[in-house]
């Protein structure tokens, strides 16, 4: 019976732990199209270009992630454009990047997204804050 308990205490502190890891690379991912906003003044994105490997170890690199580590300095690109996906998928159901609407081409099949109004908040409350991007 203890270790069924401890078992599903476990469970829950893993998952707090992903849930915590994943709002953090959430939270570099934007700071990085913040970065883009105000140097390059591009709203439009394709995620496999803007957000390389080197750039998000740069932003995370101070911060403390349980698992998620694992995955953003993996050297299997598999793992690593997976890990893209899902953050990407997360930022569309929150609202803040829109996947654009355009006929794909045999060169140019990649997806493009466009940020909202949404992440204009975030980038003046990263500056609020004094947080640098």
């Amino acid at each position: 019976m203890i270790d069924n308990k401890r078992q599903i205490l476990n469970e829950d502190i893993k998952r707090i732990l992903v849930d915590r890891d994943i709002t953090t690379i959430k939270q570099g991912f934007c700071r990085i199209m913040c970065s883009e906003i105000r140097n390059n003044g591009s709203r439009v994105f394709i995620p496999h270009k803007l957000f390389s490997q080197s750039r998000l170890q740069a932003y995370l690199s101070n911060k403390e992630l349980g698992f998620g580590r694992q995955v953003y300095e993996s050297e299997d690109y598999i793992i690593f454009n997976t890990t893209v996906e899902a953050i990407v998928s997360e930022l569309l159901i929150d609202g803040i990047i829109v996947k654009q609407q355009k006929e794909s081409t045999p060169d140019d099949a990649a997806d493009r997204y466009e940020v909202t109004q949404k992440l204009e908040e975030i980038c003046k409350d990263f500056r609020d804050s004094g947080l640098s991007y």
